[in-house]
């Protein structure tokens, strides 16, 4: 499956490159305007039709995209039930820094950030954590909380966490 996604403005204005940002709500939305609110046979100005696709009226049909979509289409749009565990939690494309970051950049003031309780996927010691961790603190003043899931530590990890503590954590 393909599916093209271009700016109406001559030129672009960029509003396809951040498609990625909000590729849920286009997905569930374009399988609402295939349901088509008039209730058409194959194709109407209500869902597909419009002076960009009016050439292509032979080859357009709400039905067949929707058949081919399948009823449960939406069921897979959305973040699956076993990773929902915040109300209105939703698939992110990006990585967990690149999330934090434009969060930050919208005006958010803290951060919180729940650990796996596999304490065996912690790796608090890498370079580039340590990084982040600083560059939230003191260069964009974030408070930062680490919810740590209720298990017995080991010593290692436990020395991690209060070395993070010293600086803020």
């Amino acid at each position: 499956m393909v599916i093209q996604l271009f700016d109406d403005v001559s030129g672009g204005a960029g509003f396809a490159t951040s498609a990625a940002s909000h590729i849920d709500k286009l997905l569930t939305d374009m399988y609402d305007f295939l349901e088509c609110d008039s209730c058409c046979e194959s194709v109407c100005s209500t869902c597909l039709l419009d002076s960009n696709t009016r050439h292509d009226i032979n080859h357009l049909d709400r039905h067949l995209a929707l058949n081919w979509l399948s009823r449960d289409f939406k069921c897979f749009v959305s973040l699956a039930a076993k990773y929902n565990y915040l109300q209105g939690s939703k698939y992110c494309h990006e990585s967990i820094k690149e999330a934090i970051s434009h969060q930050i950049n919208r005006g958010a003031k803290s951060v919180t950030l729940w650990l796996s309780d596999n304490l065996h996927e912690w790796d608090l010691n890498v370079r580039e954590v340590h990084m982040f961790v600083y560059q939230l603190l003191q260069v964009n003043k974030v408070n930062l909380c680490l919810v740590v899931p209720l298990k017995r530590l080991s010593t290692c990890k436990l020395d991690s966490l209060k070395n993070r503590q010293r600086v803020d954590l």
